[in-house]
């Protein structure tokens, strides 16, 4: 798996660099190998993972809104060019797995992908980031990355996931299929710190049912007309 995953790197390494790359996607400058290890020399993020600054740099560990939606729009555009430009689908985002360089965002890590056509039912990835389609073991489809980016996002404005997994043998994720977003945000006491228009397109990315969840280019969309 190890070797798979490096190769995976280097593969995806190569796209970026063919296709001239993304200023929201890590950049990898070459690689080599030495003593049957593969060296992947990439792009120097000076402020590390998003993860650790929103829990070290941040106020209460947490961003508002606008600071929270700077912040995925310019994830959005870099998954977008993985998907639509390189054809590649993630399976692994993270905030550990955003760095950031000078204030900006750039997606790395990519060990875990697949080509985004790739229909498969292999449980990878964060659990508290799994789509629940992903848990029940179904075939993976583009919708997938919506709900992980909607858990990214929730984190971001909450600084906690909003449930341990996405299984209906979870009580948590059973009292949020049945209540909804909104309401967990006012049980929270964070629905008058949001925007009806935030509260309704995470809502939207964290749709259970995979087939009524917004797609990408919806979401892009929105973000254009804001």
């Amino acid at each position: 798996r190890m070797i798979h995953s490096a190769l995976q790197e280097r593969r995806v390494a190569h796209l970026l660099a063919s296709s001239g790359g993304h200023r929201n996607v890590v950049a990898s400058y070459f690689h080599f190998q030495e003593h049957q290890c593969l060296y992947l020399v990439g792009e120097f993020c000076n402020d590390g993972d998003l993860y650790t600054h929103l829990t070290s740099h941040t106020r209460n560990g947490v961003m508002d809104e606008q600071s929270s939606v700077h912040v995925m729009t310019q994830i959005f555009h870099g998954i977008d060019y993985l998907h639509r430009v390189l054809g590649i689908a993630h399976r692994d985002l993270s905030l550990e797995n955003v760095l950031l360089h000078d204030g900006e965002c750039k997606i790395s890590d990519f060990g875990l992908s697949v080509d985004a056509a790739t229909r498969c039912k292999a449980r990878v990835g964060k659990e508290y980031y799994m789509a629940p389609e992903v848990v029940a073991g179904k075939t993976n489809d583009p919708h997938l990355v919506i709900w992980s980016l909607g858990v990214m996002w929730f984190i971001l404005l909450t600084g906690t996931p909003l449930v341990p997994l996405a299984s209906p043998k979870v009580d948590s994720f059973l009292a949020f299929q049945r209540c909804g977003l909104t309401i967990v945000f006012e049980s929270w006491g964070l629905a008058s710190k949001l925007s009806p228009w935030a509260v309704d397109l995470l809502s939207r990315m964290l749709t259970v049912n995979p087939s009524k969840r917004i797609s990408l280019k919806e979401i892009l969309t929105r973000l254009s007309s804001q």
